[in-house]
């Protein structure tokens, strides 16, 4: 995988985690008197807050990139017992691979990338559905608390079985891709 490509899935999940974490601050503080006033201070300073905030972004996405995957490794790993050979080692197969066959590692790296994004959006959507419900609650903003959430639930289910769905293919893909090194070596 490219280091592009690991950067852009951990900015992707960073700067998800940075928009919960602004809507629980604003949950917590209350909205700014004068929002127009703080963008006017702010506009000085654009390159050094976009610099600090796009480094944020990536060390916050490491940090939920590797509690989703926490989380959600024991349906990660059921999935792996229930799709593949009990001898079957991922990460022998995924170096094999990586050695062998060059076009295949890019296809699976690809679909990992989107396995990898849909996981830790499905958990920034779950922290952000609470975080959303607690600011429209604490802040008595005029919508419904009801609409919040059956939208931030709605976008988790989606997100956690595109996760699902994803890593099933790649689970699937990596077994192909093994099968065919076989039988190309034979």
């Amino acid at each position: 995988m490219t280091t592009t490509a690991i950067v852009a899935e951990l900015l992707v999940g960073g700067l998800e985690a940075l928009l919960w974490l602004a809507a629980l601050f604003f949950a917590i503080h209350g909205f700014p008197r004068h929002p127009v006033a703080w963008l006017n201070i702010g506009k000085d300073f654009v390159v050094p807050l976009t610099f600090a905030l796009v480094a944020f972004s990536y060390v916050l996405g490491v940090l939920v990139d590797r509690i989703s995957d926490s989380l959600l490794s024991p349906i990660d790993w059921a999935m792996r017992r229930r799709l593949l050979p009990k001898d079957f080692s991922v990460p022998r197969t995924r170096l094999l691979v990586m050695h062998k066959g060059e076009q295949m590692t890019k296809f699976l790296d690809y679909v990992r990338s989107r396995m990898r994004i849909a996981r830790v959006t499905a958990l920034n959507l779950m922290i952000g559905t609470v975080v959303a419900v607690l600011l429209v609650v604490r802040q008595h903003v005029d919508v419904s608390v009801y609409a919040v959430a059956l939208t931030g639930v709605i976008a988790t289910a989606a997100s956690a079985f595109a996760w699902l769905r994803i890593t099933r293919t790649y689970y699937r893909r990596l077994a192909q891709a093994l099968d065919i090194l076989k039988e190309t070596s034979n």
